[in-house]
């Protein structure tokens, strides 16, 4: 059970190194499935499934090509973070307008892959 705010009556949390073995146990996992399907008002709820990796910064490489580790923390922040652009105004509301890559794609891991920084001589680097 954990402290945050849930969807639900009741929250679980499961952890594993092995992302295999961890969806086998998840939310829509066979082995949750059949924990479950005997306990009393125990049903499928909402799957909140959130990836976590560690990324390490190889900064030998990164030297290379002139990038500095500010750069790819901030082209991180730019792609996953919040970051607001710009803000517009009307006479009733304003508007906040945020960088992020598209919503499906936060919580695809592959994501990390497809995001590009300049090097110092401008050319785009993965």
């Amino acid at each position: 059970m954990g402290a945050r705010i849930s969807k639900t009556e009741f929250q679980y949390t499961l952890q594993d190194a092995d992302l295999d073995e961890l969806l086998n146990y998840g939310a829509e996992g066979p082995g949750q499935t059949e924990q479950t399907a005997h306990a009393p008002r125990c049903h499928d709820g909402p799957a909140d499934r959130r990836h976590h990796a560690t990324l390490a910064i190889d900064r030998d490489q990164a030297a290379r090509f002139g990038i500095q580790p500010q750069v790819i923390d901030d082209t991180l922040y730019d792609a996953f973070g919040q970051r607001q652009i710009t803000q517009y105004f009307t006479q009733v509301n304003s508007f906040h307008v945020v960088l992020e890559v598209m919503p499906g794609q936060a919580s695809d891991l592959e994501t990390i892959n497809k995001l590009y920084v300049k090097s110092s001589t401008g050319q785009a680097v993965p």
